[in-house]
């Protein structure tokens, strides 16, 4: 029943914004109408309104295209996330905690729900491997383009002498199976 409710959630949204990109188009046609009258005030008025629809229109078609492409896993609510920190040594473990912290405040901006799943804390403090699971309204979308490798060129909390060090950290991020 859950599942059932949740999908017909997204169906509703989506429904909705077609219905609201369809009345677009009949009022953008309704003011290439007026705009092609021979009556001076509708002409104007037609002009001054129709940039704003079609910039209204052009939103709704990018929002429709986000929510219909992609599959089946596009539309994933749960996914888990794996970072591990690649080259660099501490540093690294360093920029992989940077990145789970950066994950965690944007999944808390966006209201989604993030459990640790398992860590492997570093001496300094950071990570050099840590899971998350994500629990939100099309998180997978979202997050599955973080995949692969991330890396950083700064000077670390660990160099005494002011040198730049480049460290290396990967991300997976896979959708959480039915």
């Amino acid at each position: 029943l859950a599942a059932v409710a949740r999908e017909h959630g997204r169906l509703t949204k989506l429904a909705m914004l077609y219905r609201s990109f369809k009345s677009m188009l009949e009022e953008i046609a309704e003011l290439q109408e007026m705009a092609d009258s021979k009556d001076p005030d509708a002409k104007e008025l037609a002009e001054l309104e129709l940039p704003e629809i079609k910039q209204r229109r052009e939103v709704a078609w990018n929002e429709l295209l986000e929510m219909t492409i992609g599959g089946d896993d596009a539309t994933r609510n749960r996914c888990v996330m794996e970072i591990r920190a690649g080259t660099g040594g501490d540093e690294a473990a360093l920029f992989a905690r940077d990145l789970f912290e950066m994950y965690k405040r944007h999944s808390e901006n966006k209201g989604w729900k993030i459990e640790l799943l398992e860590a492997s804390p570093s001496e300094l403090g950071g990570f050099k491997e840590i899971m998350l699971s994500f629990d939100g309204d099309s998180v997978f979308r979202e997050l599955a383009y973080e995949s692969g490798g991330h890396r950083v060129q700064r000077v670390p909390d660990t160099e005494t002498k002011g040198r730049i060090h480049t460290s290396a950290a990967t991300v997976a991020v896979l959708p959480e199976p039915e």
